[in-house]
């Protein structure tokens, strides 16, 4: 993945992506709730339990993990 080509430049092991703009870019999901988090070896996207089904039908890169809504 691109986005991991900077982060030894940056001094960082991984980058968590809040903005809806920004997750949509990265992952092609479409839903409006959601988190990415991307380290050096892994690619998550994080959703709760009303977009699992849509995350994993949309999302080819990355692993998508539903967990609880208060965490989003």
């Amino acid at each position: 993945m691109k986005l991991r080509n900077g982060f030894d430049d940056l001094g960082i092991d991984g980058m968590l992506i809040t903005d809806p703009y920004n997750r949509r870019y990265l992952t092609d999901f479409t839903g409006t709730a959601g988190t990415v988090l991307v380290s050096k070896s892994e690619a998550f996207l994080l959703v709760d339990f009303r977009y699992t089904s849509q995350a994993n039908a949309q999302v080819t890169n990355f692993t998508v993990k539903e967990i609880d809504r208060a965490i989003i």
